[in-house]
């Protein structure tokens, strides 16, 4: 029990942007009323979902689930992330669901082993956030194939194993400051989403350079990508893709882009390294979901590779022609049967030309018979 409670209180924090996670109603003043609210999953554990005012009456648009972090409330990652204001920004669904009530009256998520489920309450958050995603996607119009899962910390943790264990239904996963499984071979392979792992080189809660909690470890944050990576196909080495300032907006560019470029996936991982940041920094004006938001639906990267669907080596994800296509040899019309007399070994079809001999008749053949038969 000590260790539980030391835990506690590394992993429970205010970052500095944060309103009062205790206090729904002002995170609640924050929230713009022209949006449509609603609550949808089950009785007990419902998630509120956000929509634009002005969404039309056919229209899709993406939808972003937004993950707690541990003892956190939903209000709370609406402040941090400031996803309400993103909705009408970027134009798009928010969901926001709940984690579980521990035995110490914190919420959590049921993520990869090291966060954190310390109770081994065994909830299964995978089947209840596909429920939520599958609702808005039948009755909200959120778009099945634009879905992005924003997590901080735990809810970094649970996006990893909703892309393990549901990355068939997830276009991409953003992780800040979570982890994925420190032993890979237990993340499943069921799709091939985006991934981004976001990570400050200064976080002394979720150690960027990987770590164990209560004897479960977890991935480093470039290790975590380099997995990813190896899955997908993509280049072993990352590209210093550019930096960017997501922290303060002091004008610093803190964060360096690390992409694994040409995955044969068709999918994109990528590592943002936050230099010199902790647990908990300051996201000035919903500066990472803008980025991140934009780089898994603005940002499209050429995919070279053979785009003719009749070629023998066709690449279902090229964006662009390379000019490799192999195609097979073309069919040549013949006779294929070898008895005949007009046998083409090297026709590949036949086209009904074959000619055989004439076929025996039986009788006598000796011209000096009184029976001989000509024929």
């Amino acid at each position: 029990m000590l260790s539980i409670l030391v835990l506690l209180s590394i992993l429970s924090f205010s970052p500095s942007s944060a309103l009062d996670i205790d206090d729904p109603v002002t995170a609640t003043q924050a929230r713009q009323s022209e949006q449509t609210v609603v609550n949808i999953g089950p009785s007990d554990r419902q998630a509120e979902l956000r929509i634009p005012g002005d969404i039309g009456e056919n229209e899709t648009l993406p939808l972003v689930v937004a993950l707690h972090g541990f003892t956190e409330y939903p209000w709370y990652v609406y402040d941090y992330f400031r996803g309400v204001k993103s909705v009408d920004d970027n134009r798009h669904l928010l969901l926001t669901p709940t984690g579980t009530e521990n035995s110490d009256g914190y919420f959590f998520w049921n993520g990869p082993p090291a966060c954190c489920d310390f109770y081994n309450q065994n909830i299964d958050d995978v089947s209840y956030l596909s429920s939520l995603i599958s609702t808005a996607i039948a009755d909200y119009g959120a778009d099945q194939n634009r879905v992005m899962l924003i997590g901080h910390s735990n809810g970094g943790f649970m996006s990893h194993r909703m892309a393990c264990d549901a990355g068939n239904i997830l276009h991409t996963i953003v992780n800040f400051a979570g982890a994925t499984y420190g032993d890979f071979s237990n993340c499943s392979l069921t799709g091939y989403p985006n991934i981004v792992n976001v990570h400050g080189t200064n976080d002394s809660t979720i150690d960027y350079n990987g770590g164990q909690i209560l004897g479960e470890s977890y991935a480093s944050s470039s290790d975590g990508a380099v997995y990813w990576a190896d899955r997908s196909g993509c280049d072993g080495t990352s590209t210093q893709m550019g930096t960017m300032d997501l922290v303060d907006g002091d004008g610093y560019n803190e964060t360096t882009q690390l992409q694994h470029l040409d995955c044969a996936q068709g999918n994109r991982v990528t590592h943002w390294r936050l230099s010199g940041i902790g647990h908990g920094p300051t996201f000035t004006d919903g500066s990472l979901i803008n980025a991140a938001f934009d780089w898994a639906f603005n940002q499209h990267v050429e995919i070279e590779g053979c785009t003719d669907a009749n070629a023998t080596n066709y690449n279902e994800n090229a964006t662009v022609d390379d000019g490799s296509c192999e195609y097979p040899p073309p069919q040549v019309p013949g006779c294929v049967d070898y008895n005949a007399t007009n046998y083409d070994e090297n026709a590949t079809v036949d086209d009904g030309s074959c000619e055989y001999p004439p076929p025996p008749v039986s009788g006598c053949m000796n011209a000096t018979a009184t029976n001989y038969d000509e024929n």
